[in-house]
């Protein structure tokens, strides 16, 4: 059976600052530690939903809940799934009639942590939500981890954050189509661990000065030639990179050229507004109900998308 695949980057906050390779296998186990104690058959994710601000994914209609957890190497694979309880008549036997009743009707998609590269791929259905694995986790590790006695530091609170990772040649067609480029908005912040070859200046500007977020705003004039993403050693072109691979957005906003159709061989300029946001990466696949095929090809396909980010 043939479904969709998204995906998202997650990162923690407050951040940590690596230094060492040592450093880096302790954070990584102790991310995976974390993220299994709210991930597990026992959780009562209704009962977090309650407490959070998507309260509206839960009622007495509809449950949810973990199942087929299994954590090994660099991973977390499980199952989610999402109950309908409506009621209904049902038969009586004993009495010859019919009795109320409820039915359930259930729905599950699949999840993958890739714990190393911070990456979170999950089966997106319409009849589940298109986020709702999202939220959920969001919601679930927000509120347990708002409780300072969870915590690796009972000074501060923890949460966890989702960024879609983005469709970079969609978003690229999008920008070369630009006669001239009026303004552009980054909002990032730096990888955990590595960046790409393409991101790679942007991220490590901000690591150089110790920025843990950054907000960048290029404004010109439509009457000169506009920004130029390519210029200062493609700095902004590579902050829109990093925004690609889900660490931020990128606003970017410019001029093109449309041909009116009552006048052959005549444009006009016409706004266009590029939000990275509306350009989620999608990958199809064949998922059936073995747990451990799908874990495979969950990590197949995402350890592909991660190899296509450090492609030109």
């Amino acid at each position: 059976m043939t479904s969709k695949l998204h995906f998202a980057r997650f990162h923690f906050e407050p951040a940590i600052t690596i230094t060492t390779q040592e450093e880096e296998k302790i954070k990584l186990e102790k991310d995976k530690q974390k993220l299994l104690k709210i991930i597990s058959f026992e959780t009562d994710i209704n009962k977090y939903l309650q407490e959070s601000k998507h309260k509206n994914l839960s009622n007495e209609t509809i449950s949810w809940q973990f199942g087929g957890i299994n954590a090994e190497d660099d991973y977390i694979y499980g199952k989610l799934r999402k109950v309908k309880i409506k009621k209904t008549t049902l038969l009586d036997n004993d009495n010859k009639d019919f009795k109320p009743g409820v039915q359930e009707d259930g729905e599950v998609c699949n999840f993958l942590f890739y714990i190393k590269n911070h990456i979170f791929t999950y089966e997106s259905k319409k009849n589940v939500g298109s986020k709702a694995p999202i939220l959920i986790i969001e919601s679930i590790f927000n509120s347990y981890y708002s409780n300072t006695d969870n915590t690796d530091d009972t000074n501060k609170k923890e949460k966890i954050i989702f960024e879609l990772l983005k469709n970079r040649k969609e978003i690229s067609q999008r920008i070369s189509e630009l006669k001239i480029i009026t303004y552009v908005k980054l909002s990032l912040y730096p990888t955990n661990p590595n960046s790409s070859s393409s991101s790679k200046n942007m991220d490590e500007y901000l690591k150089s000065i110790g920025a843990e977020k950054a907000d960048f705003e290029y404004f010109a004039s439509e009457k000169g030639n506009g920004i130029n993403l390519n210029a200062a050693n493609g700095i902004v072109k590579s902050g829109i990179r990093l925004a690609e691979e889900g660490y931020g957005n990128a606003r970017i906003k410019g001029f093109k050229e449309v041909e009116i159709k009552e006048e052959k061989g005549t444009s006009r300029r016409k706004i266009d507004v590029i939000n990275s946001v509306g350009f989620p990466i999608e990958r199809e696949v064949d998922l059936t109900s073995d747990n451990k095929g799908n874990r495979k090809t969950l990590i197949r396909t995402t350890s592909d998308l991660i190899k296509s980010y450090n492609e030109p």
